[in-house]
């Protein structure tokens, strides 16, 4: 039950749930997660490789990832009607630059010299969320739906002199992932279901044609190639969206990605490519609705490094850092444990029986939303950072992936990984990484004082303030 405004909650709502023996007795049953002894997990990691068995390289440009969101009140009488703001930033670091500044007889690095040293480029996006309607649509969720579609083909998403947009990547990711079909001579992805308001509409299977809009043969709603992404089908015209936005950023982020990839090859620049190194916000996957985006993304990485390899080029590193979560407090919890200097492979056994808690899966751990593989880099220092690696195989039902995604000689650029951390690693926030840090500066929203500009400027916009 929401409270009326400004009234403030019971001092003593508490006390029920607190004595009411039914909740303790309930709360008595609940199982734990695990906590392996010392003992085990030393012996678990004496036999993790060494990362002095790795020479460290390290590429000239780095390129990190962040994504943040913000959902703004469109009118401070009615705050229900909402926008959504999402950013998904890439902060460009040259490293021979860095590393100059870094080796002057100085305790620390300039941050006004860093800052000269950064490129910074972000998407931007403002869509509509409950209770705001675009005029040129039905509903809410059209357009909403609309809205992505729009941001996606902006011109605005081209790198460059290059004439494609992000849009033109996702249709690219939809014909590796087998998605696009000939329909009578037109091409076609198709959804499993039309996204109409309230799923009242009941056609399976909808044609989306991959040019311009297309409708339901049924209810006549519009259809756009973006529907793929499935973000909407969480979306509510009525409440927050906060769930939507982010499997978008996050679905986002992974596209950008691709993106960058595809421009050095639609373009022919994959020996510049061979310089560059991109680091991700999180672990290498995409989850909710578009986690089927994961597969195309694992084998685009995978092919792009088998070709450049052929052609004697060095593959870019691709890498994921995950900061938070279950196993990031694991393993600081237990950091005594793990010796100096060893880079481990988080295989399934270990997550589900000293972390996850439970009977190990015979299916693969992130088998629909993982295109990387988790990897545990403590440096001689004794910093820890969980990483992860893109998947050296074109897709999961390769005999070689469940053999060998636990062994890293199968890994490319794990090199480049070690490079990179050991230069960039950094005493600022916990296990961080400068680009890392850099991008989430740049990308951040923050709730005061950037929410609260946000919040004008949608209310002023609106015409609510």
């Amino acid at each position: 039950m929401s409270p009326f405004n400004n009234q403030p909650a019971g001092k003593t709502g508490h006390e029920d749930i607190l004595w009411n023996p039914e909740i303790i007795q309930y709360m008595e049953t609940w199982a734990d997660v695990p906590k392996p002894e010392t003992a085990k997990l030393e012996g678990i990691f004496s036999k993790a490789p060494t990362i002095g068995g790795y020479t460290p390289v390290v590429p000239e440009v780095i390129v990190a990832f962040d994504g943040s969101l913000y959902e703004a009140s469109a009118d401070q009488h009615e705050p229900s009607r909402r926008v959504g703001y999402i950013k998904v930033g890439m902060v460009a670091l040259n490293v021979q630059k860095y590393q100059s500044l870094s080796d002057r007889n100085m305790p620390f690095v300039d941050p006004m010299a860093v800052n000269r040293l950064q490129e910074q480029n972000a998407i931007s996006m403002a869509l509509p969320s409950a209770y705001l309607k675009e005029k040129d649509y039905d509903s809410i969720r059209e357009g909403y739906r609309a809205a992505i579609f729009r941001h996606y083909s902006s011109d605005n998403t081209r790198i460059g002199t290059d004439k494609h947009t992000m849009l033109d990547t996702v249709i690219d990711l939809l014909r590796i992932n087998h998605a696009v079909v000939n329909d009578g001579g037109l091409e076609v992805t198709i959804l499993p279901s039309c996204p109409s308001e309230d799923n009242v509409c009941k056609e399976q299977n909808v044609k989306v044609s991959l040019v311009g809009k297309s409708a339901c043969p049924a209810c006549k709603t519009s259809l756009f190639v973006t529907d793929t992404l499935r973000v909407w089908e969480c979306f509510s015209e009525f409440s927050s969206n906060l769930e939507s936005f982010n499997r978008l950023m996050l679905a986002t982020e992974g596209i950008v990605l691709a993106h960058s990839l595809l421009f050095f090859k639609r373009t022919n620049q994959l020996s510049i490519l061979s310089n560059f190194a991109f680091v991700m916000d999180g672990p290498l996957s995409i989850s909710g609705e578009a986690a089927k985006f994961h597969a195309p993304i694992m084998s685009l990485i995978n092919q792009l490094q088998i070709d450049m390899i052929a052609q004697k080029l060095a593959p870019p590193l691709i890498m994921g850092l995950t900061k938070t979560g279950m196993s990031v407090e694991h393993f600081m919890v237990r950091k005594e444990a793990v010796p100096d200097g060893i880079a481990f492979p988080l295989t399934d056994e270990y997550r589900y029986t000293n972390i996850v808690g439970g009977n190990v899966r015979t299916r693969p751990f992130g088998e629909e939303f993982y295109y990387g593989q988790d990897v545990l880099l403590k440096t001689d220092e004794g910093r820890q950072f969980l990483i992860s690696l893109p998947y050296p195989w074109d897709s999961k039902q390769e005999q070689g992936f469940k053999k060998n995604r636990f062994d890293l000689t199968h890994y490319r650029n794990v090199d480049t990984a070690i490079g990179i951390i050991n230069m960039f690693q950094s005493d600022l926030y916990e296990n961080s990484m400068v680009p890392v840090i850099l991008a989430h500066e740049y990308a951040s929203i923050s709730l005061t004082p950037g929410g609260k500009i946000l919040d004008l400027v949608t209310a002023r916009a609106l015409g609510a303030a």
